[in-house]
């Protein structure tokens, strides 16, 4: 499997009320090693996609980010296919092309591949993930995107995510936005409680 037919299985999935079903179904249609390839892939991508600047749009766009909300948002930037995701790769600030859509983390997405694994292989959970995570091990995974080589390591340095000032630095649409969010929230909290803003 390559990544193009990767995105392809993602594709058929994305637009599903619950992606992570849909993806298990398809996988559990692939031979074991087929599915380990899937999982290898999506490791990889999902690992490409941890850097700060992604997770202070994950940040803004959910009014928080914690470390394992930060694991599932990656999963969802994958499962919202192909286009997202190397959007949020080139610029995380496109991003803003999500909100109103609601919470896009999706934890399950991620289990999808080791749940068709063992279903396939008759595995237990430990084996399955044991192999599956050890699948591999060690072998380069170059992303390209728009004929360029990704950075599997940004040097992206950390930052607290509530400095409105430096978030509006690197990130200036998801933070107006959010801003914006924000003086909405305390202007209905307000109206509430009878007391002007």
């Amino acid at each position: 499997m390559n990544i193009n037919q990767f995105w392809v299985i993602v594709e058929r999935c994305k637009d599903c009320e619950f992606p992570e079903a849909k993806l298990e179904e398809i996988l559990s249609d692939l031979q074991p090693e087929e599915i380990a390839e899937f999982f290898f892939i999506f490791s990889r991508l999902e690992s490409y996609a941890y850097s700060e600047t992604v997770w202070c749009a994950a940040y803004l766009l959910n009014g928080g980010c914690s470390d394992d909300g930060f694991d599932y948002f990656r999963r969802g930037l994958i499962a919202k296919g192909r286009a997202v995701y190397e959007l949020a790769l080139k610029n995380p600030d496109d991003l803003v092309c999500l909100w109103g859509q609601g919470d896009i983390r999706n934890e399950s997405f991620g289990h999808a591949a080791p749940d068709a694994y063992m279903k396939k292989t008759g595995l237990s959970v430990d084996a399955a993930y044991d192999y599956l995570y050890g699948y591999k091990r060690g072998e380069v995974f170059e992303l390209y995107i728009d004929g360029q080589l990704v950075d599997g390591n940004p040097k992206a340095e950390s930052w607290d995510f509530d400095d409105e000032q430096e978030n509006r630095k690197r990130l200036p649409r998801l933070s107006e936005r959010a801003s914006e969010h924000f003086e909405s929230q305390i202007a209905q909290w307000a109206a509430t409680v009878g007391i002007q803003a």
